[in-house]
């Protein structure tokens, strides 16, 4: 009869679009398993990258002349892979020292002359991988 006709169609139906839902499940896991993970060279420029945006944006001359490294730190979290950990300190000098892990550590300088008068300061950023 047509209502069995039509159940019928609905099974189909239903078995197609699981079949599609697998498959597609299967293809972005692969592509997840198989995206090649971020080689040093590119890791390296991460730091100047997301540095230098905030400069373009008149943010890292305001946060070097007020000292604040959390501002900072919140501003670069946007910036950096959730996949990478790091660090970043404001100086006066090029005596910068932070208290970093025993890995391969990756590191970008910024000196900013100052925000509304001439003040240098140095911006170190140090990432490594989690």
């Amino acid at each position: 009869s047509a209502e069995w006709e039509a159940v019928d169609v609905v099974k189909g139906f239903i078995k197609t679009l699981e079949a599609v839902i697998a498959a597609t499940m299967i293809m972005v896991s692969l592509f997840i398993l198989v995206s090649p993970a971020p080689t040093t060279e590119s890791l390296a420029n991460v730091g100047d990258y997301c540095l230098q945006k905030l400069e373009d944006r008149n943010l890292l001359a305001s946060f070097a002349a007020n000292s604040d490294e959390t501002g900072l730190r919140n501003e670069l979290a946007n910036c950096i892979s959730p996949a990478l950990d790091f660090q970043v300190e404001i100086c006066d000098t090029a005596d910068c020292s932070a208290q970093l892990p025993e890995k391969s550590v990756f590191a970008s300088s910024y000196i900013s002359s100052g925000f509304t008068s001439y003040s240098p300061k140095l911006i170190n950023l140090w990432m490594w991988y989690r």
